[in-house]
């Protein structure tokens, strides 16, 4: 190349080299790093605001999880609540009809049933001591074969003495371990037993075992405790009320024998009509409660004639008119007699109102059809026809097909067709027209009986 030319570009070169004090160049320089710091302060920013986010997420995530966690135990508690609720009202019905059931006869049913069905068990047994506790006799028994008909094993014998001896709720994980060998039917995956005992002199021992779907826990041990409790109580007043229905009974036969010791013709030897009665009564439809009102009524209907003379009452001819009032004047006094027994006052009601007729020319208030209390209307009909099979002091005993046409002659004047159809239809069920074959009944008094149930005496 020229020297001249090279010299000549190398000039123009230096020529458009910024100078370093260029007020323009300065501020260019002093624009962009104000820039690179806005930047850097942007990023530490915008930073800090993500991080401040992540944070919010996080605190949002952790209360949401709070909140769950909150819903969950509440739930729960409100599930253990409602549990808890059930069980109490399911512990107060079973205690209920545990303390309702003095004379139903099943009250170790109903005590080893609420057991069961309180703890979630499947099978149990009811056992109570014999003489001094050295034997057991099974009184009830849900899904355990062989029993209540027969002894306790030698397994359930060990495990009531345990209970008894220790007064404890004792908690059996596996009876398999246990000395004792269990029968095939007493192989418990897992028992409870707990002691039921009052005043040292009245034990018995509740076994529930093979928990649904779980083991026991200290609340089924509870349950057992609270149930046992009342179930003693229960039972001490199911014996006191016995003896007391016991005390009453006897004076009701010997008012019933003295009645019939006074008659001249012969009576039933048996309670048969009292049977054939709470038959009828039942097939009526009647209330536990007025079936015994029925039953005693029977009994004792004609319990007035102790104040007439045995003169009147056996006379072989026609009446006076003063005796025949005397002997009408029987339901009043009855009525009055036993109305002195309180737990016999509904009796005395039904014997008052025994001789009226459904055409309301009985006596002694001359009620008539539906104001005739239905078992004052079952009494009238039985009493008939029994009646009329004994031999009286002015005739001879009717046959039972002959006493039967009475009382269909009767039906709907002296006596209610509902009531005489029921009792036709008793007699043939019965096979023998003299119902002798009744298979005996033990009736609680009727003060005593169903006092859970309703007592307002049928009428319809």
């Amino acid at each position: 190349m020229n020297p001249e030319r090279q010299n000549s570009v190398s000039g123009d070169a230096d020529d458009v080299r910024p100078d370093p004090d260029d007020p323009v160049l300065a501020a260019l320089r002093q624009v962009q790093t104000q820039y690179r710091e806005m930047y850097a302060a942007l990023q530490q920013r915008s930073t800090a605001v993500l991080e401040q986010l992540d944070h919010a997420r996080r605190d949002e995530q952790r209360l949401q999880e709070q909140q769950e966690t909150l819903r969950r135990e509440r739930d729960v508690e409100r599930s253990r609540a409602d549990r808890h609720r059930a069980e109490a009202n399911a512990l107060a019905s079973a205690l209920k009809d545990i303390h309702g059931s003095i004379f139903s006869g099943n009250v170790y049913e109903l005590i080893l049933k609420a057991c069961v069905t309180l703890t979630g068990a499947t099978r149990g047994l009811y056992l109570t001591s014999v003489g001094a506790g050295d034997s057991f006799q099974v009184r009830a028994a849900i899904d355990v074969n062989g029993y209540p008909a027969s002894p306790p094993s030698e397994l359930v014998t060990a495990l009531s003495r345990a209970a008894l001896d220790h007064q404890s709720v004792m908690t059996y994980p596996d009876t398999a371990s246990l000395p004792e060998k269990p029968p095939d039917a007493e192989r418990f995956r897992n028992c409870l037993v707990a002691p039921v005992v009052l005043r040292n002199d009245l034990s018995g021992v509740t076994i529930v075992a093979d928990k649904a779907g779980g083991d026991f826990d200290q609340g089924d041990s509870d349950v057992l405790l609270s149930v046992g409790s009342q179930a003693a109580i229960a039972i001490e007043n199911n014996r006191l009320q016995h003896e007391v229905q016991e005390a009453y009974l006897s004076i009701v036969t010997v008012l019933a024998e003295t009645m019939a010791a006074r008659a001249q013709y012969a009576a039933p030897t048996d309670d048969s009509a009292c049977r054939l009665a709470i038959m009828l009564a039942e097939r009526l439809g009647l209330s536990e409660y007025d079936r015994s009102v029925v039953y005693y009524a029977t009994l004792l209907h004609d319990i007035g004639n102790v104040a007439v003379t045995d003169g009147v009452l056996n006379k072989p001819g026609p009446l006076l008119d003063a005796e025949r009032e005397l002997i009408r004047a029987h339901a009043q006094i009855g009525h009055d007699l036993l109305r002195q027994i309180p737990i016999l006052e509904p009796v005395a009601n039904i014997v008052r109102h025994h001789h009226e007729r459904y055409d309301g020319g009985g006596y002694p208030d001359g009620l008539g059809g539906a104001a005739i209390p239905m078992p004052a209307r079952i009494v009238a009909v039985v009493d008939a026809y029994f009646s009329m099979l004994a031999p009286r002091s002015y005739r001879l005993e009717l046959s039972p097909e002959l006493a039967c046409d009475q009382l269909r002659q009767g039906s709907g004047t002296q006596f209610d067709p509902r009531v005489v159809d029921a009792f036709l239809s008793t007699l043939h069920d019965t096979g023998e027209h003299g119902a002798r074959r009744i298979q005996a009944v033990e009736v609680p008094l009727p003060g005593l009986a169903v006092q859970h149930a309703s007592r307002n005496v049928v009428s319809a």
